[in-house]
C-alpha cells in the first residue's frame, strides 16, 4: 500500500493522488508494482527500496547520490494462538531525498498512525530532517 501525505499552508496533512515537492510517500508492504514504480519513478537505488523490507535488516544509515536511508528497529506486538503478547522488532526504513521523505515499512504500525492522525506538534512533511528526528523520538 502506498500513499502520499503533503502538509498544507495552515499546517494540516493532507493525503494528495500525485507525488509532489516536499510530499511523505509512506509504504506499507508493498507489491512488487509498487516496488517498481517506486524505483523508476523516484530514481532511487532497489536496495533502498527492499531492504526495509527485511525483517532480519540491521539497522544502519547508507548514503548513495542525494539519497539517505536510515534503518532503524521499532518494537511491535503480536499475539499467539492462546492470547499471549509476543513483543518483537521490525525494521523500519526512512529514506530522505532532495524532493521527498519515504517511509517504508512490513506492516502498520502506531508510529506512522500518530503523524496520520496528526497527534504530532510541529510535524511538517517538507521539513524532512525534522521528520526524520521525531520518527526516531516517537
Amino acid at each position: 500500500m502506498l500513499n502520499i501525505y503533503l502538509t498544507d499552508r495552515n499546517g494540516k496533512l493532507q493525503e494528495v493522488e500525485e507525488m509532489q515537492k516536499g510530499c511523505w510517500i509512506n509504504v506499507l508492504h508493498p507489491t512488487e508494482e509498487e516496488i517498481q514504480y517506486l524505483v523508476q519513478t523516484l530514481n532511487v537505488d532497489l536496495d533502498f527500496i527492499k531492504d526495509p523490507l527485511d525483517d532480519e535488516e540491521r539497522s544502519r544509515i547508507e548514503k548513495e547520490d542525494n539519497n539517505t536511508l536510515i534503518i532503524v528497529d521499532i518494537p511491535t506486538v503480536r499475539h499467539d494462538e492462546e492470547g499471549n503478547s509476543i513483543y518483537d522488532t521490525i525494521p523500519i526504513g526512512m529514506i530522505v531525498m532532495p524532493d521527498c521523505f519515504v517511509t517504508i515499512c512490513l506492516e502498520e504500525n502506531p508510529i506512522f498512525e500518530r503523524f496520520i492522525n496528526q497527534r504530532i506538534k510541529e510535524f511538517y512533511t517538507f521539513k524532512k530532517t525534522r521528520f526524520a528526528l521525531q520518527l526516531l523520538y516517537t
